[in-house]
């Protein structure tokens, strides 16, 4: 039987099928995918339109199911079904609908009034290895990570599904190597193993590593861990005196990277790399980008809205994400700007953004964005205002950034205005040229 529309279900071959889209399954005659011009049709093909894992088909196919039994009832039922769904449910539908179903769909959700769809966070794993004292400690960790998360969700800040776990991977190293070296609690641990962790690891992050150290060293709530202060210590900026300083590439190496997406993978493959190499986008935020943050102006001219600010986009790089637009949303100007905030150019095009970044960009999407927000200070634009309203970097980042300019911003000036102040400065501009420089 189908486990999409519950129908009886036969194969050519041994192997036992689950849904009728598999290799040699035989579609009888009630099959949604049959169903010509209905939206049953639609769900039968969203099933299968992309490949994820086991866990997370299962919940593609609880929301897909339930769909198809109200999408041919009008748009009431089908609003009152988006109703019944979790964000997370609601993420993976928009995310596994063919491009139909989701220009349908985006423009019922938001009549639906219902919360923003977010991608299910990734779980993490804590070996049963580690001593259950050291174990507890991580899980409170991760707890006060996952209220950290929250508040800012809920301030209008975006964090990606995979945050919490990234920040536990270090943490969770540390534990593994300290059990295997004979310790059964946090207590035990000494500066030296911490040191000698890092040696034996030198791709760690050490700011995570910190970070988590002093999460030892509260033994408090999170909600009051922000505000407490030792007695007698000064509170430290925002960019301390330990941050590394950011990898970055000068403009000609971004370029060379770009032109060789262009000219080696897809064009939506391309336009992802564009966001991130040009507009200084997290990958995860250049993934997840709609169409409301688009718009063709009186003149003709595509603009996109990285942050809060609208930016013109060069016209060869305009007519391919115009083209890749309208092959999968046609007459997608028309739509009005909420069904717009739910029409993804990259969720069907691209199956997966962590492999995009570790294939085609070579694990460097994080000194990609630096390296475009580099280039954007360097061409001129160091107000940091307009940075931030811009790119959507913060200043803590764009401090960081500065640290890698010349010291003497006069260098951007003509070298013999230079040359000429330098005479002033040293008393000997009524001369004849010293070679001062």
């Amino acid at each position: 039987m189908c486990a999409l529309c519950e129908h009886p279900l036969q194969w050519t071959n041994w192997h036992e099928h689950r849904h009728c889209f598999q290799s040699a399954a035989v579609r009888p005659a009630e099959c949604w995918a049959l169903q010509e011009g209905s939206g049953l049709a639609l769900c039968a093909q969203s099933l299968a339109a992309r490949r994820t894992t086991a866990a997370r088909f299962e919940v593609r196919l609880t929301v897909l199911k339930g769909l198809g039994k109200v999408i041919d009832g009008g748009d009431a039922a089908v609003i009152r079904y988006l109703r019944t769904l979790t964000p997370e449910q609601t993420y993976e539908l928009v995310r596994s609908a063919v491009p139909a179903l989701q220009a349908r769909v985006s423009a019922l959700l938001k009549q639906a009034n219902v919360q923003e769809p977010r991608q299910e966070r990734r779980q993490v794993s804590i070996p049963e290895s580690i001593p259950e004292q050291m174990r507890d400690k991580l899980r409170q960790y991760e707890a006060k990570l996952e209220r950290r998360s929250d508040r800012l969700t809920e301030k209008g800040h975006t964090r990606s599904y995979a945050y919490i776990a990234r920040l536990m991977s270090e943490p969770r190293r540390l534990a593994i190597y300290l059990a295997g070296e004979g310790h059964t609690s946090w207590v035990s641990m000494k500066r030296r193993d911490v040191v000698s962790f890092m040696a034996k690891n030198p791709a760690v992050l050490r700011t995570s590593v910190e970070r988590f150290l002093r999460f030892l060293e509260e033994d408090r709530p999170f909600a009051a861990a922000s505000t407490v202060q030792r007695k007698g210590t000064k509170r430290k900026s925002g960019v301390g005196q330990s941050s590394p300083a950011h990898e970055v590439l000068m403009p000609e190496e971004l370029k060379q990277i770009l032109d060789r997406v262009q000219s080696e993978n897809t064009e939506p493959e391309y336009l992802l790399a564009w966001l991130i190499c040009k507009m200084g986008l997290t990958a995860q935020a250049a993934y997840d980008i709609t169409l409301d943050k688009f718009e063709v102006n009186e003149a003709g001219r595509l603009a996109v809205r990285p942050a809060r600010v609208w930016v013109l986009v060069p016209k060869s790089v305009a007519a391919v994400f115009e083209r890749n637009i309208e092959q999968l949303f046609p007459g997608w100007r028309d739509a009005t700007l909420e069904a717009r905030s739910h029409m993804s150019l990259f969720l069907t095009t691209i199956p997966k953004v962590h492999d995009f970044v570790n294939q085609t960009l070579g694990h460097k999407a994080r000194v990609l964005r630096a390296s475009a927000i580099y280039a954007a200070i360097r061409a001129g634009h160091r107000d940091r205002i307009t940075l931030v309203e811009t790119m959507g970097v913060s200043v803590a980042t764009i401090q960081k950034l500065e640290r890698l300019l010349s010291a003497d911003l006069h260098r951007t000036l003509p070298a013999d205005f230079v040359k000429e102040r330098n005479k002033h400065i040293k008393g000997t501009a009524g001369n004849q040229d010293d070679g001062t420089e």
